[in-house]
Formats: C-alpha cells, sequence, structure tokens
C-alpha cells in the first residue's frame, strides 16, 4: 500500500503548461482557475473552499474527495483528511505531532499523523 502511495505520488510530477487552468464548480456556474494560484483545498462537507496563494478563497460546489479523484494525477497531495495541498507552493516542514506544512504565502497547514511517514518519503525521494 505505501509504495502504491509512493508511485502514485511520482505520478503526480505531471508537468502542465503554465496557464493551465481548472474549471471548479459553484453554485451559479463555473470558476475557471489557474492551477499554480491554488495553494490548497479544504473541505467542508460535501463543499471545498479553493484558497489561493494570495490568501483569497472561495466556495466550490464539489467534496473534497471528488476534488482529490479530479487532481490525483497532479501535484496536489491529501495531507489531511480536510485538506488538500499544492505541493508546488511548500515553502518548509516542521515536525512535530503530525507535522507542520508552510506554503510559499506564510499559511500552515497540518499533516495528519497518518500520513507523516509517507511525506517524509516523499521528501525524501524528491517529489517535494
Amino acid at each position: 500500500m505505501k509504495n502504491q502511495l509512493l508511485n502514485n505520488a511520482h505520478s503526480k510530477q505531471l508537468v502542465l503548461a503554465k496557464n493551465a487552468k481548472i474549471s471548479l464548480p459553484i453554485n451559479n456556474g463555473f470558476n475557471f482557475v489557474r492551477f499554480d494560484d491554488i495553494s490548497h483545498f479544504y473541505s467542508d462537507k460535501n463543499y471545498s473552499f479553493v484558497h489561493f496563494i494570495d490568501r483569497s478563497s472561495f466556495l466550490v460546489a464539489m467534496p473534497l474527495k471528488e476534488l482529490e479523484k479530479k487532481l490525483s494525477q497532479l501535484r496536489f497531495y491529501r495531507n489531511h483528511h480536510q485538506i488538500l495541498v499544492n505541493l508546488d507552493h511548500i515553502k518548509r516542514f516542521e515536525k512535530g505531532d503530525g507535522g507542520v506544512i508552510i506554503l510559499s504565502n506564510g499559511v500552515q497547514l497540518p499533516i495528519s499523523r497518518n500520513k507523516k511517514m509517507e511525506f517524509l518519503e516523499m521528501i525524501k525521494q524528491g517529489i517535494i
């Protein structure tokens, strides 16, 4: 299982065009946003919030589980049951109970204890 997760993480290193976008459903339509601008997604039951590097955000009419499926081949990682993070915006990792990821915009996100070893292995293998 661990090797399967790491192999999946390797496949997340897909290279995107500089201005590649994703369509995100909202209540009255879709918003189109650049992958590079997204720092992370945060779950709120059957909805999610998309957070950007400039610290703005909006509600997405899609659960985190569906976003994870949609982004599974890209550089997004489920570091916590409520969080899907853009690996390209991780600036620092601080050890702790599970650990804390610090993003390029200063936002701090927890890593669940269950994901810590997998995350450290990704660092060791140069995925992050």
